[in-house]
């Protein structure tokens, strides 16, 4: 399964222990960037953010909303590819 990729803002140039300790919970990929230091225009792709995150990506999910859709999105497409598997057994077996 796709980790989602998260950003993790923080103030300043390094993460604190709290932010590393944060971030190690989280079942993503998680990058951590100076929140100051932003780009206006030059938004870096991700599936959320976490953190002091910057009014420039206050349009993206949570990281935890992102993490639980994605997980979700997998659990879909799992039953969805499994189905038919199912199905054609239970012909064969008739």
């Amino acid at each position: 399964m796709k980790k989602a990729k998260i950003l993790f803002f923080v103030n300043g140039f390094a993460p604190s222990a709290e932010d590393y300790a944060l971030a190690s919970k989280m079942n993503a990929n998680v990058s951590f960037r100076n929140g100051q230091a932003v780009a206006v225009g030059g938004l870096e792709d991700c599936d959320g953010v976490a953190g002091a995150v910057p009014p420039a990506y206050k349009s993206k999910p949570s990281a935890e909303e992102a993490i639980k859709a994605l997980e979700e999105g997998a659990k879909k497409i799992d039953a969805d590819e499994v189905a038919p598997v199912l199905k054609k057994k239970h012909k064969e077996s008739e």
